[in-house]
């Protein structure tokens, strides 16, 4: 089967699918999207399931060439898209025919772009998942990002009849300070009201220290007076401080386990605003009721017709 053959791969590009879950209790992550508005869209647009892979390109510098005739989508951070050295909009569908070239120069905003094709990509799943996981080295094509030359197979469609695109009000605009709000953890009570008040009235900034497992703010440092914790299971967005004092927020590729205490979870629909940071970004923490991040992940969800 033919389909879209890498070109270059640029700093990094992974085939993500929503994700590997009901495994953690095997040790594995669950992988997925980071930028989980981005992914939703570029399917929605296709016309694809929810779950259809596609590729996460991270800063850019990518190139692909089609070796079907079908529709492609790419939505996220604005990379300079061209297709045959023509320039493309971001958050829409583009017709493309054999030979085709797709190219991202580097990101203007933003951090992460993805792109997809009518019908998803055809990945081999692992675990029920196609997702990528280069730490696991699971998913994907062989458990990697993608390499120059892999080609990754998808079956040629009649091109959607009119070209669409994601309406202007659901496109994130890039904000100067990005708002992060967070569930307070049960654990947060163990560290002092002081501690957690300097949390949340700090302005942070994103290190050099971001990937898929995790990022590191830097700023005011927190300090734990406790004793420390057992390891334990760990969540998606949780906010845990080392001994050094900078919180690190853990993400897609994170282990299932960990030591550190932790001050709550971010909600996780504002986990697709942190996927488009970049280090040098400026960061501010603000609590929020549980019940709301429930209602509002679940009315976000709905749009998008995820079934859980």
């Amino acid at each position: 089967m033919n389909g879209v053959k890498v070109i270059k791969p640029g700093v990094m590009a992974t085939l993500q699918d929503w994700g590997r879950y009901g495994q953690r209790e095997n040790g594995l992550s669950s992988g997925g999207p980071m930028d989980e508005h981005a992914f939703l869209w570029v399917n929605r647009l296709l016309e694809n399931p929810p779950n259809s892979c596609m590729i996460e390109i991270t800063i850019g510098l990518a190139a692909f060439e089609s070796q079907v005739n079908t529709t492609i989508a790419v939505c996220g951070a604005d990379m300079g898209l061209t297709i045959n050295n023509k320039p493309a909009a971001c958050w829409s569908t583009h017709a493309v025919k054999v030979g085709d070239k797709i190219q991202f120069s580097s990101a203007r905003q933003g951090l992460r772009s993805y792109m997809g094709i009518a019908g998803g990509f055809q990945v081999k799943p692992v675990f029920a998942s196609s997702a990528t996981v280069v730490r696991e080295h699971l998913g994907g094509l062989n458990g990697e990002a993608l390499q120059h030359n892999d080609v990754i197979n998808a079956e040629s469609t009649k091109p959607l009849s009119f070209q669409r695109r994601v309406p202007f009000q659901f496109i994130p605009a890039h904000q100067k300070t990005t708002t992060l709000r967070f569930i307070p953890g049960y654990q947060s009570d163990l560290f002092e009201a002081s501690q957690r008040d300097l949390f949340v009235n700090t302005i942070y900034t994103v290190s050099k220290r971001l990937d898929r497992m995790g990022c590191q703010v830097q700023g005011e440092k927190i300090h734990f007076q406790g004793a420390g914790i057992i390891s334990e299971g760990i969540a998606l967005g949780s906010i845990q401080i080392p001994p050094d004092g900078q919180p690190i927020i853990l993400l897609k590729d994170s282990g299932s386990i960990g030591g550190y205490p932790k001050l709550g979870c971010i909600a996780r629909i504002d986990l697709n605003k942190l996927a488009q940071c970049r280090p040098g970004d400026q960061i501010k923490f603000r609590a929020i009721d549980q019940a709301i991040a429930c209602d509002e992940l679940i009315e976000f969800y709905d749009f998008f017709k995820l079934s859980f």
